[in-house]
């Protein structure tokens, strides 16, 4: 699987850059388009940082940037990106393969879409709204890609959609199985039972996904939903593997916290509430998610004090074998070994790894749009960001050699 999303990828990131740079050829370069977008009222689509009259665009850029990115989802790297990293060969490989991962992903992807957006404001006015209409992407496919190339860009979305598809449903049937259906309805039999239940689990997730599409409208309201659902359960995520007291219940008073908030303000909105009306649309999206990720890390703290930790032997166990930095000393004297405090390294490693996507990001707008000081801004950010990440690298692999010396 892992080498058919890797060609997936591929041939999409391909699709992409060649409607890109038709699109950047058709308006005459970068420099054009940012000249006849200011010249059009589109100035303020152009900056990164908005205007603080503007309270509802800056509320959205501060929650995406401080609260989202950590918040929302599993940023600890498991679940489908957990399948990948096990596919490594060895602790170095899972590690590089996952920042090469986040910065593809988040550094060299977007752009390439972002560019088509704002070219169809200027070729496709009747299409005006923030960044372009969903159907804005596949006009401008038709309108700027010979034949061939058509065929091409067809089939580069088609290879995007399937790599999603096939990622998820076999995430999902994995967890379906491994962990509910194995241990609880039926244990100790034989593989190949499993194997089928798998696939039987598989069908049955790709006709919901079906179903759920043919009624949702929007992909934008699809995607907000689904982050309203995971509002929250990114900090203890993060936190379990830093924090001994973490235990079962904690993620799962997250996980439930977030999806009783977010079907709650859906009701309520549905029942004619204006509150919540406003909180469900997408001007309110942003303070929404502020909402459920306050009250979720309540939840899950309070669970968590009330709740007795993991057995201890199995605390030792991981820790012996994972050796996390953090809030570990209880166990750590239980195992008979040092804790390891999370020193200023491994902070400046994460620090760094934040400033090398978000400086490589701005870089790369600014290599796209011939706009020299995001370039230089964004650059300048992004190598820090790498030294901040190489320290930190260097504090977890030579401790991890110094175990290895002394074992």
């Amino acid at each position: 699987m892992v080498l058919t999303d890797f060609v997936q990828f591929a041939l999409a990131m391909i699709g992409a850059i060649w409607l890109a740079v038709a699109a950047l050829g058709t308006i005459g370069g970068g420099a054009v388009l940012v000249q006849r977008l200011s010249e059009q009222g589109h100035a303020k689509l152009l900056s990164f940082i908005p205007s603080p009259s503007d309270s509802g665009l800056l509320l959205a850029f501060l929650t995406y940037i401080f609260v989202q990115w950590w918040a929302v989802g599993r940023p600890d790297g498991e679940g489908y990106i957990a399948q990948r990293i096990l596919a490594t060969k060895d602790e170095r490989n899972a590690v590089l393969s996952f920042l090469w991962f986040a910065f593809a992903h988040y550094v060299l992807r977007p752009w390439w879409w972002i560019v088509v957006a704002l070219v169809s404001l200027l070729l496709m006015p009747e299409m005006q709204k923030p960044l372009g209409d969903e159907g804005a992407y596949p006009a401008m496919m038709v309108q700027l890609l010979p034949p061939g190339a058509l065929g091409i860009m067809v089939a580069a979305m088609l290879a995007a959609f399937m790599s999603t598809m096939d990622t998820h449903m076999n995430w999902a049937a994995s967890y379906l199985v491994n962990d509910f259906y194995r241990p609880f309805i039926k244990p100790n039999t034989d593989e190949r039972h499993y194997v089928l239940v798998g696939r039987i689990a598989t069908a049955v997730i790709l006709a919901l996904g079906v179903a759920t599409a043919l009624v949702t409208e929007r992909v934008e309201a699809a995607w907000k939903l689904l982050a309203g659902l995971n509002a929250g359960i990114g900090l203890v995520s993060i936190l379990r593997w830093l924090w001994w007291r973490v235990n079962a219940w904690s993620e799962i008073s997250a996980m439930v916290t977030a999806l009783v908030v977010n079907s709650g303000i859906y009701l309520l909105a549905w029942l004619g509430n204006p509150i919540a009306a406003h909180l469900a649309t997408t001007e309110g999206f942003p303070l929404r998610l502020l909402i459920i990720v306050v009250l979720v890390q309540v939840a899950w703290v309070l669970v968590t004090l009330a709740t007795q930790p993991e057995p201890m032997e199995k605390l030792v166990t991981f820790y012996r074998k994972v050796r996390p930095p953090g809030w570990w000393k209880p166990v750590a004297e239980a195992a008979g070994l040092p804790s390891e405090p999370l020193n200023w390294r491994w902070v400046l490693g994460w620090i760094g790894g934040v400033a090398l996507i978000y400086g490589g990001l701005v870089a790369m707008g600014g290599l796209l749009l011939s706009q020299v000081h995001w370039l230089l801004s964004g650059g300048i950010a992004a190598a820090l960001g790498l030294i901040g990440v190489r320290v930190g690298l260097k504090a977890v692999f030579g401790e991890r050699e110094f175990d290895a010396k002394t074992a």
